[in-house]
């Protein structure tokens, strides 16, 4: 299974990647128990390979998000930049 995901994103456009990312996310927030636990497993395989891509920067969907909501959080210690998509 795990190699069939890393498979699955790897063959991802940037801009499929990016709503990947955030409709994993989204399923995070509701989700509970093992159904939960997968899908961070999955949104940490597709953010790798979001990092993979493009080192050092935030998908263009969660980075609007965070400016959306007044900018990154104090705590946030990731990238803060981010890609035009095509």
């Amino acid at each position: 299974m795990n190699e069939a995901y890393d498979l699955y994103f790897s063959n991802l456009s940037d801009r499929e990647l990016d709503g990947a990312i955030v409709t994993i996310t989204d399923s995070c927030k509701t989700l509970q128990g093992p159904d939960r636990a997968v899908m961070e497993s999955l949104g940490m395989k597709a953010a790798g390979e979001w990092r993979r891509r493009h080192p050092g920067t935030i998908c263009p969907t969660m980075y609007n998000r965070a400016m959306d909501s007044g900018g990154f959080p104090s705590c946030y210690s990731g990238p803060t930049d981010t890609i035009v998509l095509d």
